[in-house]
């Protein structure tokens, strides 16, 4: 049996949570980016707990009804989160060209209603919408209407439904249904709070290192459950991060994949394992990297390599999401120079900053495991023997 250790502060109550594979032990605890109680499911065998702290103060919060502040569970290649106020009889449109969204008050599918449009990216409209079943809100992604005839894209969506319903683990959004018809949809659970990408640019100070340390441990989590089940999220980066209270979600499967071939530049671009941007086998390596430069960007604000737009992307068919689409001949910095090294950047724990930087070494195969890379910020913990 694996002993993965992940451990972090001591402020908070340890609640015991879920997702790891059976039989692995994998120990977190909360950063200190707000705080509350996390829950969970236990895989057989399996033994998370979870301690929190506070990762965030200020993170929104509210409940489950019209009217509420809400960051959706959206996340399609280019867009990350999606944030705003909706209620009842609102429609916010944002973006996009073409066919016009869903209007308040449509029915998607039966016993969905629309409250308000969120987003649209380059292939999907997102939306605030209440499930009488539930009796909650929910988010709900379709393949927007001038896409529909990419049959593709909607197999791409449904995929990425079918794993978050089957998947449970307290560090990823859940999903609570697939649609087929009459127009293929994704129903996933509305979170409340705000993204790392918003909250790290809102924040007067940069995070402590003992939050950026168990943010780790918690991102740590959300792979190593994924990695267990065959699966590469390969788009790991502040805006596919929600956190509420201590608490952080990762969000966004849509381009996740086994290990092996991809296209070139399957993600986005400034967080792009070297790997990816190249189009060469990828393997776990990939997801360390994404996790090292959301550290990265948490602890100094910025990312190691700039490659023009932050939201540029790529994806398996070229459709675009944030914007514009990586261009098949692109160049990636990260393809020519090392990143460079945290303590340039920021003051920090010799052993923390070692820990983000080695997540970023070009080869694949001299980056730590997310196993050994849990214990590394595990070992920066603050009294720890």
């Amino acid at each position: 049996m694996n002993a993965v250790v992940a451990a972090g502060s001591d402020l908070g109550t340890d609640f015991v949570t879920g997702g790891s594979t059976p039989g692995t032990n994998f120990v977190t605890h909360e950063s200190s980016l707000g705080t509350g109680a996390v829950t969970g499911e236990n895989t057989p065998g399996t033994n998370f707990v979870t301690h929190e702290s506070s990762l965030g103060t200020g993170a929104v919060t509210g409940e489950n009804t019209p009217g509420t502040r809400i960051v959706t569970g959206e996340s399609s290649p280019g867009t990350g989160i999606v944030t705003g106020e909706s209620s009842p009889g609102t429609g916010i449109v944002a973006g996009g060209s073409g066919c016009a969204p869903l209007v308040t008050g449509a029915e998607p599918a039966p016993g969905y209603v629309i409250l308000a449009h969120l987003t649209r990216t380059g292939w999907l409209d997102v939306y605030d919408a209440w499930s009488a079943e539930r009796a909650c809100r929910c988010v709900i992604k379709v393949v927007r209407p001038d896409q529909r005839g990419e049959g593709r894209l909607a197999e791409r969506l449904l995929r990425e439904g079918r794993w978050l319903r089957e998947f449970s683990h307290p560090h990823l959004v859940r999903g609570y249904e697939t649609v087929t018809s009459p127009e293929p949809l994704v129903v996933l659970e509305t979170l409340t709070g705000e993204t790392l990408s918003h909250l790290v640019h809102r924040l007067r100070r940069r995070p402590a290192a003992t939050d950026v340390a168990l943010l780790g441990m918690q991102l740590c989590s959300a792979v190593h459950y994924l990695h267990g089940r065959g699966l590469l999220h390969l788009d790991l980066k502040p805006a596919n991060v929600v956190v509420e209270r201590g608490h952080a979600k990762v969000l966004d499967l849509s381009v996740a994949r086994p290990p092996g071939p991809a296209p070139a530049g399957l993600g986005t671009c400034c967080y792009l394992a070297p790997e990816q941007a190249r189009g060469d086998p990828l393997t776990a390596a990939a997801d360390v990297w994404g996790i090292g430069v959301t550290l990265y960007e948490v602890a100094c604000g910025d990312v190691p390599f700039g490659c023009g737009e932050p939201g540029t992307e790529s994806d398996e068919g070229g459709a675009g999401t944030g914007g514009s689409s990586a261009q098949p001949n692109a160049r990636y910095p990260q393809t020519e120079k090392a990143a460079p090294p945290l303590a340039s950047r920021r003051r920090l724990p010799p052993a923390l900053a070692a820990a983000v930087d080695a997540c970023l070494r070009a080869d694949p195969a001299a980056r730590p495991t997310v196993a050994e890379l849990a214990a590394a910020l595990e070992a920066t913990r603050p009294g720890r023997p």
